[in-house]
């Protein structure tokens, strides 16, 4: 084990800083691929084969909860916000969240603070809060979703 030789010190840095690095690989992944979603929803239109429909509001009548996504995702690459929320609102919160999250990790890795872990407590709170959000989503797709 390491007595505060410089070795060990300079393996602690090292290692810190990889962690720092690490920070940044899940909102740049999530980042980047909710960019590849919106050029492929951009170019969705002129593509041969088109999506199925949603098998669960065909054989129910009731849309699943991810229903009205891609068309969501297409009104958001034309910057078309408010018809994005009129086809799925949590699919424009989701994309709203990863660009935020994107820009939070970048702060936190130039300002080489450290980040805190959660509390169980918070977890089970945002656990909660998301499921609400789902739910809620949901509802409104079974309400107003249009065809």
């Amino acid at each position: 084990m390491c007595s505060g030789s410089s070795a060990c010190v300079s393996w602690k840095q090292e290692v810190s800083e990889m962690r720092r690095y690490e920070r940044l690989v899940a909102p740049s992944v999530s980042l980047f691929a909710v960019l590849a979603l919106l050029i492929g929803a951009r170019t969705y239109q002129s593509w041969p084969v088109k999506a199925p429909p949603c098998s669960l509001r065909v054989l129910t009548g009731i849309p699943c909860i991810g229903c009205g996504g891609t068309r969501a995702m297409e009104a958001l690459s034309r910057a078309d916000v408010v018809e994005a929320l009129r086809y799925n609102p949590l699919v424009v919160l989701g994309v709203l969240v990863i660009v935020l999250w994107f820009f939070w990790a970048l702060l936190t890795f130039k300002s080489k603070r450290r980040v805190v872990g959660e509390s169980k407590k918070m977890a089970k709170v945002w656990t909660v809060m998301i499921f609400l959000l789902v739910l809620l989503n949901w509802i409104y797709l079974i309400c107003y979703l249009p065809f």
